[in-house]
């Protein structure tokens, strides 16, 4: 972020923290913009490097299966396996002629298991610190893009590479943005702390047997301290003592220029509720978003991409189409810009427009989110204004998305987002009386209905059903279900 950027921004950082859960809230200038959310038993698996056995290659998709240990195995593409920039025979089949199953390696998990997928998995692991990524085989050194001071930036490359040099190693770095203008001396203690790191983490995996956990990131809270510029951070509020303390003894070692202050909340109300947080939290998981302007955005999430839909509502402000589209789309485009982020939506994104037909508009509306974006601080990359009025992006997919944490699969319409209609149901359940009453010398049929295919008996079917049990000569006894009221319908004989 901009010197400006940070001059006029004042955060704050709040953790609630019990023996199970643990969730964080950045406020930037009073206003949420990230959620942070982990769970125990279900601890984000984004980050941890196992020690995998090869059990399938497949040359025809380039890609390796490795048993990690979890229920699924693991999917490692051949274009993951090495990269070496001072070669050119860094080529796929190179990367995976000398991989046989039943080999070792160590991998990290790059995104999360999914549905039916498992893991995906690199053997370009990526160890983080405060100032730098080390990259074990990747041989590549770079900068932050959003370093932009030339000056800075070939300082940062030089020191880099002489430390490189200096230990005699192999693998590569990148500098971290938040290592721009920091001490030199500081820089290096940074570097010496990743070393010594990554020597752990190989001694560590050469105790343990394949299928095992060998490395897992830091605990939330510190690791979205590490990775905050917290220059930028007034006060940091943490409710449960013992991880304050925890939290401060990481800083102390690991964060010599942190300026936030690190504060105890002990009052009697809950710290969300006090500052209103568990509401923002639970509007989270709206599908859709009310606009000041009486427009709407409509969420919706598939496997394969986010799509967002921008929509004109009851907007009565403007004559002309144009003016209200444009209007509607900025200040939607505001909206879902800190919805990426409070979400932490990633993966591809598909952001519907009202129709601009004014090609300046057009101009004006992406600039505007491409402006707006600068203060996430994930990669992404956006694509111009297609000519059927679609912003796609691609937002970098560093954890789980909210929604994948707090919500499951609903049990009645099984993820497709929405029900069979009752007169459908009602209808289906009629030819499967008609079928079994033609196989069956039971008198009576009893029908227990769900609340909703009842609902609809009662207003529509009461005559149906009973012309029905007199062609099939049998007596139908119909009865609302006092166990499954959201179920559909059971036939007993």
């Amino acid at each position: 972020m901009n010197a400006l950027k940070e001059k006029n921004t004042e955060s704050e950082l709040f953790f609630n923290i019990t023996a199970n859960e643990t969730r964080g809230i950045l406020l930037e200038n009073s206003i949420p913009q990230e959620i942070y959310f982990e769970l125990k038993e279900h601890r984000d698996m984004v980050g941890k490097i196992f020690k995998g056995k090869v059990t399938r290659i497949l040359p025809n998709i380039k890609a390796a299966f490795i048993d990690i240990g979890i229920d699924k195995v693991a999917f490692l593409p051949f274009s993951r396996i090495k990269r070496n920039y001072n070669h050119q025979s860094n080529t796929l089949e190179n990367q995976y002629k000398n991989m046989i199953v039943g080999d070792e390696y160590l991998v990290q998990v790059v995104k999360n298991p999914v549905n039916e997928k498992g893991a995906k998995v690199t053997k370009i692991l990526s160890i983080p610190s405060r100032y730098f990524i080390y990259l074990i085989n990747d041989n590549g050194i770079g900068v932050s893009s959003k370093i932009k001071n030339d000056k800075e930036r070939k300082k940062l490359n030089n020191l880099a590479s002489d430390f490189i040099t200096k230990n005699n190693l192999t693998h590569g770095l990148i500098v971290r943005t938040m290592a721009e203008n920091v001490n030199e001396d500081i820089l290096l203690a940074d570097l010496e702390g990743l070393l010594k790191l990554w020597k752990s983490i190989e001694v560590t995996s050469q105790s343990k047997k394949a299928r095992n956990c060998v490395f897992e990131d830091l605990s939330l809270p510190a690791r979205v301290i590490r990775d905050l510029p917290t220059r930028m951070v007034k006060n940091i509020w943490i409710d449960s003592e013992k991880d304050l303390q925890i939290l401060k003894q990481y800083i102390d070692d690991f964060l010599p220029d942190n300026e936030s202050n690190i504060l105890f909340y002990d009052d009697d109300q809950h710290i969300f509720d006090r500052y209103n947080i568990e509401d923002c939290i639970n509007s989270t998981l709206n599908r859709a978003i009310s606009l000041p302007s009486g427009g709407s955005v409509i969420f919706d999430y598939t496997e394969a991409m986010t799509t967002i839909d921008i929509n004109s509502g009851s907007f009565a402000g403007k004559d002309n189409k144009n003016e209200m589209a444009f209007h509607i789309n900025t200040e939607a485009l505001t909206v879902i810009a800190q919805q990426l982020r409070l979400r932490n939506i990633g993966g591809i994104i598909l952001i519907d427009l009202i129709d601009m037909e004014n090609e300046k508009f057009k101009r004006i509306v992406f600039d505007e989110f491409n402006k707006i974006m600068l203060a996430d601080t994930l990669k992404y990359h956006i694509y111009p204004i297609s000519q059927i009025g679609l912003i796609e992006m691609t937002r970098e997919q560093n954890r789980h998305s909210l929604y994948q944490i707090m919500c499951e699969q609903c049990s009645v319409c099984e993820g497709k987002g929405f029900a069979v209609s009752s007169g459908i149901l009602f209808y289906q359940m009629i030819r499967q009386i008609k079928c079994i009453a033609a196989n069956s010398n039971s008198k009576k049929i009893t029908v227990i209905l769900g609340e909703k295919i009842y609902s609809y008996y009662n207003q529509y079917g009461v005559k149906q059903l009973n012309d029905l049990g007199k062609n099939i000569n049998k007596k139908l006894n119909i009865t609302l279900s006092s166990y499954d009221l959201d179920g559909e319908f059971d036939i007993v004989e």
